[in-house]
């Protein structure tokens, strides 16, 4: 995976060093997937992640995940830049979980092309008087401070209600 950052690294014209630096936070168990280029679409994917299963008999209804390298490179960079230290270390394990790993993702897609200017804050409290937090807090200079929950959600196969037609 190391050598496909330092590819992405090359081709957006980002500074030397800077896809070893990304590469070093790669989690162990990601690291050495092997990767493989997907014929339809041109895109780098590797193979993690736990497919769907249904509650009832553990039946499997998906198939494996197969997510894109290049989005796992700009969120490691994004979460460098943004996260502190010890939220990017509490994200990056939460990363690992290959039965999260493709909703932890997702997570970051809000904020990956916000401006410089834009200050983001990761895990915070939606309410002063609750424990209970928020994925991200963005504050962009002349306006509100927006709270935001990013869910990746599947539609639920096992409890699929029917609709009337009324």
């Amino acid at each position: 995976m190391s050598c496909l950052f330092k590819a992405i690294s090359q081709d957006r014209c980002y500074p030397a060093g800077y896809a070893e630096r990304i590469s070093r936070l790669i989690p162990a168990t990601i690291q050495n997937l092997p990767c493989f280029l997907d014929r339809f679409t041109g895109i780098w994917r590797y193979e993690y992640g736990k497919p769907i299963t249904l509650p009832t008999g553990g039946t499997m209804v998906g198939t494996p995940m197969f997510p894109e390298v290049e989005r796992l490179f700009d969120v490691l960079g994004c979460g460098q830049w943004r996260l502190s230290a010890e939220k990017l270390r509490a994200y990056l394990a939460r990363l690992a979980d290959a039965t999260r790993h493709e909703d932890v993702l997702v997570e970051f897609a809000p904020i990956l092309r916000l401006l410089d200017s834009v200050t983001v804050r990761h895990e915070v409290r939606g309410n002063e008087n609750s424990a209970a937090t928020v994925d991200w807090s963005i504050e962009a200079p002349g306006h509100p401070v927006l709270l935001l929950e990013v869910k990746n959600r599947i539609w639920d196969l096992s409890n699929r209600s029917k609709r009337s037609n009324i």
